[in-house]
């Protein structure tokens, strides 16, 4: 694309993670394309939560259109779930784990929303693969909190994943209500 055409946010320091022992061999990342848009102060882990036992914990960056104040700030917390293929057997129908993403969900809204705060703005987007279709309990929690599912303006019946001849949407973009605004 270019020299310079996109970034990525560092991660945080060693000692604002959980011990290494802790996480997991992938972890969640944000690039951006700098002409649009701006880091605004350190990117931050969720550290300690037992939710995320299990699991990538969730990273979260505030950002800002290129140029504009701080003030102008929204964050972004990108998430990887528990898989439906692993962890506790599936009793109803929601794959493997459920109640593993329920409490997971349980644990991002607050510390977006605390993130949020911490970097001045009411704005907060959730985003990435949340391991759940529209319907499930673990969506259901983030919509009971004020979260709304951004569907696709281009193809709302776009399907982000396929397995054994079914196909469903497992990634998302959540919006509260001050981001959802924008």
């Amino acid at each position: 694309a270019g020299a310079g055409t996109w970034d990525y946010v560092p991660s945080p320091a060693p000692e604002d993670l959980p011990p290494v022992a802790e996480q997991d061999v992938i972890r969640t990342a944000f690039i951006y394309q700098p002409a649009l848009v701006e880091p605004v102060g350190a990117s931050q882990v969720l550290v300690g939560s037992d939710a995320f036992a299990n699991a990538r914990e969730p990273l979260a960056q505030a950002f800002k259109g290129a140029g504009l104040p701080d003030s102008e700030a929204f964050a972004v917390v990108v998430n990887h779930f528990k898989s439906k293929g692993s962890g506790t057997p599936d009793p109803d129908g929601q794959g493997n784990a459920n109640l593993d993403r329920v409490a997971q969900a349980e644990a991002l809204w607050p510390f977006a929303e605390q993130f949020a705060a911490a970097r001045g703005t009411d704005k907060v987007f959730l985003t990435g693969d949340f391991n759940s279709y529209n319907e499930e309990d673990p969506l259901q929690v983030l919509y009971a909190h004020g979260y709304t599912n951004l569907e696709s303006t281009t193809d709302p019946g776009e399907a982000t994943y396929s397995f054994d001849g079914l196909s469903g949407s497992l990634d998302h973009v959540l919006a509260n209500p001050a981001a959802e605004a924008m």
